[in-house]
């Protein structure tokens, strides 16, 4: 019978192990899981001007919201992180859910006119403001052709000739609560020249969103194949640099 003692083989492989597993693998280990958290961060920003296009592409703000936190030796610990103020408004695109209005209503676009929207499909800065002098100018209109109208009268001598009757509210008028004739949103609209009227915006007291933004599983998705080649490649690397 053949007998091999490999007891000696074994002692140098534990030793092996161990230097490999006190000195290598935590540097190994924590290069690989910042390399997949910078991996995560550079995917979410590739990936969020496609997933928020509709209207137009995101802003930089919302496109690098995704933040790295490196792992380190002691630690062993990456994360990948949305930034506080981009999540309060990003959280319901990953879960869906209803948004309710910090103030009295959501403020919606109710048109696709350009002149509504900016370049990246939000309502433009000072938009309501703007509407909101129109349809006081509107308003005012209105009451000054009303009252010049009353005074035309019966005719006579100190008689308006008026060329038709005034178009009523006629510019930017404002329906709280419901739109016109009741049905509808309320907001901001514009009475065109034929009298029918535009709505340039709207107000919600909710909003319902999808779960469109899929945070988790895009991450996953890229994270979880990449991880150990990463980590056999950093341990190769902490090997032969001696770390």
């Amino acid at each position: 019978m053949i007998r091999v003692n490999l007891t000696d083989n074994f002692s140098t492989l534990d030793r092996v192990l161990i230097v490999l597993e006190r000195d290598h693998m935590p540097f190994a280990i924590a290069r690989a899981l910042t390399d997949m958290a910078q991996l995560g961060k550079a995917t979410i920003a590739r990936e969020i001007p496609a997933i928020f296009s509709k209207g137009g592409p995101p802003k930089p703000f919302t496109v690098n919201s995704a933040v790295a936190r490196p792992a380190s030796k002691s630690t062993l610990a990456a994360e990948v992180f949305i930034k506080n103020t981009q999540a309060a408004y990003l959280q319901l695109e990953e879960t869906g859910g209803t948004r309710s209005p910090r103030g009295a209503a959501l403020v919606w676009p109710g048109s696709s006119a350009p002149a509504l929207h900016d370049s990246h499909g939000n309502l433009p800065e000072g938009l309501l403001r703007r509407l909101r002098a129109a349809a006081r100018t509107t308003r005012a209109n209105a009451k000054r052709a009303r009252r010049a109208s009353r005074k035309v009268g019966a005719g006579g001598a100190g008689a308006i000739d008026l060329p038709g009757k005034p178009q009523r509210d006629a510019g930017i008028v404002y329906f709280e609560g419901h739109g016109p004739h009741g049905r509808g949103t309320g907001g901001y609209y514009e009475r065109l020249a034929d009298g029918h009227l535009r709505r340039l915006t709207g107000f919600e007291p909710t909003g319902t969103y999808r779960a469109t933004f899929a945070y988790h599983a895009r991450l996953a998705a890229v994270i979880v194949p990449a991880f150990a080649p990463a980590l056999m490649r950093r341990l190769q690397e902490a090997i032969a640099s001696g770390r």
